[in-house]
């Protein structure tokens, strides 16, 4: 993973470098797999855990213990069961540009993607 990010285990929100917005379950989408971007609440479907998993990271929402899975066609990201498959598993990488400190890309392990915020949008319900 590389430099130190935090307690293991602890309730974290993702939140955009960029945008005033953090990673949000959807929970009116159908069956709660929709990921977008949200005003900050502090409830749980803006939470995540993110434990170690071999060499690299499981991010797993903390309201219904479902993890971040890169979808196989063209939906982005959502959240599933735990199934262990490479689509499930994360790297991070601290951003360093000496302006967003703290801040670190979150990187599929599968397809070295990022987690990215379509088009930059600065509305809440972005899609991720």
């Amino acid at each position: 993973m590389g430099g130190n990010f935090g307690q293991y285990g602890a309730s974290y929100c993702i939140r955009s470098a960029f945008v005033d917005k953090v990673l949000n379950v959807d929970t009116k989408a159908h069956k709660h797999t929709d990921l977008t971007t949200y005003s900050f609440t502090g409830n749980k479907n803006q939470r995540f855990t993110i434990n170690n998993d071999g060499d690299d990271l499981i991010i797993r929402n903390i309201e219904d213990n479902r993890v971040l899975e890169v979808s196989h066609n063209s939906d982005g990201i959502r959240l599933v069961p735990y199934n262990g498959s490479p689509s499930q598993r994360w790297t991070l990488r601290r951003v360093d540009d000496g302006q967003n400190k703290g801040f670190y890309f979150i990187l599929n392990a599968s397809n070295g993607n990022c987690l990215d915020i379509s088009q930059q949008k600065m509305k809440d319900f972005a899609d991720i």
